[in-house]
Order: structure tokens, then C-alpha cells, then sequence
């Protein structure tokens, strides 16, 4: 049974799903791996990058992707959609279409339970409900999203994990067999090596979650959640 990480950007299945990056049968598929047209401006999180444009910052992502795919043994999936600031809103309907051709039914799907709001996640995870729904012949579980969810969860905002499962349950799902996993200190070490293989996002991270790449650190836990659709 393949396992697909399914990763709106780059970085977001070693920051979140690291634990299941171990399988022997594992691809990650990433959404937005799209190259903006050269003539678009650059976003200010890509100018405080060092890049000069977007075209130049999603060539170099590409590039940090393949080598850290090549020294896990995974295979890397580019799906051709733009990081948020280029794309603006996604639609989800066109996003499964695009996704499709990549789920079988036999396979295991994880994606991102959206806590953080990130736009490109919201939507990554919305689409993939949406395709369940239509045929769950294939199993569905969600990764908490970090470092956002690393964050305190206060009430009434975008880190209440609560009101972000209240969220997919109003589309249908239930969540079932919750997983926290606790990483041993040399998975963390490994997962942290790996992770600073995206250097040109690393940075941008950095600024908010200073304390980042400490061991044992605030990516020593990772949650996982199954889902079940009636």
C-alpha cells in the first residue's frame, strides 16, 4: 500500500509528517511547485529570502527539494499551482482534478489538518476531502501542520486546533484514531538535518519560530488523525 505525503509547500511533510517519510513506499507530492511567470513581482516573504523574484525563489525550492527527496529514496511528485501570494485564493474542484490522476485506492493520503489557516493548506486539505467524499476507496489521515502548531492554542483563533477539527467535521468527516508520536532524539536530529536542506524557506521560518531547529525542540512531537466519511 503506497503512502503519499501530500505537502502544499516544499518543507511542510518533513516539518509534519516526518515519521511516515520512513516508508518503504512513500512519494511526496507537492502543490505548489509552480515557477511564477518572471514579469510578476516578488512577494516580500521571497524579497526577505534574498530572492529577487518569485520565478528565481520556486527554481531554487525545486532544486532543495530533489536533493532531499534523492537522500530520503522518495519520489518526488511537482504539481504546477503557485504559492498563495502569487495565486491568490486556489479552486479546490480544479485543484482535485489536478491531484487525481496521483491517488489510487489503494493508497494512504495524509494532508494537512489546516491549523495555521495558511491558505494554500486550507485548500490543499479541502480538495482532498472533496475527492474522498466523491470515492473514499482510498484511507485519509491528517498531520498537524507545524511550526503552527507549535503555537499556544487560544481560543477563537487560527491555532485552536478545536475549531479547525470543528471545521472538517462540517464537511462530513469524523476524525478517528488520533496518533501522537514523540520523536527519539536521532529522528529528530535526522528530521532537522533534512530540514535545513530548504534553505531558502528555513530563514523565512525562522524569523516567527526562532527556536526552530533546537533538539529536542518544538518539532519533537508530530499528531496524526484518521478519517471516516458516512
Amino acid at each position: 500500500m503506497a503512502v503519499i505525503v501530500i505537502s502544499p509547500h516544499f518543507d511542510d511533510a518533513v516539518l509534519s509528517a516526518w515519521t511516515y517519510l520512513q516508508s518503504k513506499e512513500v512519494s511526496i507530492l507537492t502543490i505548489c511547485a509552480g515557477v511564477p511567470s518572471a514579469e510578476v513581482c516578488v512577494s516580500s516573504a521571497d524579497l526577505n529570502c534574498g530572492f529577487t523574484s518569485g520565478r528565481e525563489a520556486a527554481l531554487e525550492r525545486i532544486h532543495e527539494d530533489v536533493r532531499v527527496c534523492n537522500g530520503l529514496g522518495i519520489v518526488p511528485i511537482h504539481l504546477d499551482e503557485l504559492d498563495y501570494p502569487y495565486s491568490g485564493d486556489k479552486d479546490k474542484t480544479k485543484l482535485g482534478k489536478k491531484l487525481s490522476p496521483h491517488i489510487y485506492p489503494d493508497n494512504t493520503i495524509f494532508v494537512p489538518l489546516g491549523i495555521g489557516r495558511h491558505p494554500d493548506h486550507v485548500a490543499t486539505r479541502d480538495s482532498v476531502i472533496q475527492m474522498y467524499k466523491n470515492n473514499n476507496s482510498f484511507q485519509l489521515f491528517f498531520y498537524a501542520d507545524f511550526p503552527y502548531a507549535s503555537m499556544p492554542r487560544y481560543k477563537r483563533d487560527k491555532y485552536n486546533w478545536l475549531a479547525i477539527e470543528k471545521e472538517i467535521r462540517s464537511q462530513g468527516i469524523q476524525l478517528c484514531k488520533f496518533q501522537k508520536v514523540s520523536l527519539e532524539q536521532e529522528w529528530i536530529e535526522k528530521k532537522i538535518e533534512y530540514l535545513k536542506k530548504y534553505k531558502s524557506q528555513i530563514r523565512m521560518l525562522q524569523v516567527n519560530y526562532p527556536d526552530l531547529l533546537n533538539v529536542p525542540g518544538i518539532l519533537k512531537n508530530e499528531y496524526f488523525w484518521g478519517a471516516t466519511y458516512d
